[in-house]
C-alpha cells in the first residue's frame, strides 16, 4: 500500500521528493483545514517543498492563494504554480501586504515557521478561519553555525499560546499535525496518493524544482536548506 509506480515522465528523484511534501499539503488542505472553493489562503515558505505543493493543490481546490517568500527570485515560481499574489518578506512588510491583499482576513493560513508568524497569523484570520501548523522551523535559530541550547530554549518559550476562549469568541481556530505520526492510518495516505496520481496524469500537478546531493554531502544539503536560498525539494542520492 506504500509503493506506487512513478508517473510517466517523472524520474526517480522527482518521485522521491513527491510523496512526503504532497501528502503533507493534501492532509493540510483537505483533512485539516477542509478548504472550499473561493476561500483565500496564505501560504508561508511557498517556494519550498510543501509550499509548492500547497499552491498547486490549492488551485485544484479552487482557492485563491497568497504566497509568502523570503527572496524576490522565488516569486515567479509561485506565480507559475498558481499563486494569485506573492509577498516578498525580504522587501515588504509581511502583514501590511497581507492586509492589503485580503482586507477581510484569510480563511486558512498554512505555517511551518512555528514562532515568528503564528500569533500574527491568528490575528489575520477571517471569521471561521483556520491556522494550520505543520512545523517549527524557527525553533532552530538560523544564521548561527552552532546554536546554543539557550537559543533554542528561548524560541521554545516564545512559541505562542492560544486561548480556547479567544478561539470561541472570534470564530477562529488553530490546528496542528505531522503526517509522520499518521502511519497508523494508512488509508489516508492511500486515498491521497491515488487522487494526486490522477491529477498528475491529468496535468493538474506539475513537477517542482529538485536539487540533488550525494549522500556524502548531506551536510551541504543541510546548509543549503538553512540558507533559505533553495526552492522546491532537496533529495539525497545514493
Amino acid at each position: 500500500l506504500q509503493i506506487y509506480p512513478c508517473p510517466e515522465g517523472w524520474d526517480f528523484p522527482e518521485c522521491a521528493a513527491f510523496s512526503g511534501v504532497f501528502l503533507t499539503a493534501y492532509h493540510a488542505l483537505f483533512r485539516v483545514a477542509k478548504v472550499e472553493a473561493g476561500e483565500t489562503l496564505l501560504i508561508h515558505s511557498a517556494a519550498g517543498g510543501v509550499g509548492t505543493a500547497l499552491l498547486q493543490l490549492g488551485s485544484i481546490a479552487g482557492c485563491r492563494s497568497i504566497a509568502v517568500v523570503g527572496a524576490a527570485f522565488k516569486a515567479q515560481l509561485c506565480r507559475d504554480l498558481g499563486a494569485t499574489a506573492v509577498i516578498d518578506r525580504s522587501e515588504q512588510d509581511l502583514w501590511t501586504q497581507a492586509e492589503r491583499l485580503s482586507p477581510k482576513g484569510y480563511d486558512a493560513i498554512f505555517d511551518a515557521n512555528g514562532v515568528s508568524t503564528l500569533r500574527h497569523g491568528f490575528n489575520h484570520l477571517a471569521h471561521g478561519g483556520r491556522l494550520v501548523v505543520y512545523g517549527f522551523a524557527d525553533i532552530m535559530p538560523r544564521g548561527k553555525a552552532k546554536p546554543t541550547l539557550l537559543d533554542m530554549a528561548w524560541n521554545y518559550i516564545n512559541v505562542p499560546k492560544f486561548s480556547p476562549l479567544d478561539m470561541t469568541t472570534t470564530n477562529r481556530g488553530v490546528m496542528g499535525f505531522n503526517v509522520v505520526f499518521l502511519f497508523h492510518k494508512m488509508e489516508l495516505a492511500v486515498k491521497g496518493m491515488k487522487e494526486m496520481l490522477v491529477w498528475i496524469q491529468e496535468g493538474r500537478i506539475r513537477k517542482v524544482p529538485v536539487t540533488l546531493f550525494p549522500l556524502e554531502r548531506v551536510a551541504d544539503a543541510h546548509r543549503a536548506i538553512e540558507s533559505g536560498k533553495t526552492t522546491g525539494k532537496l533529495v539525497l542520492t545514493i
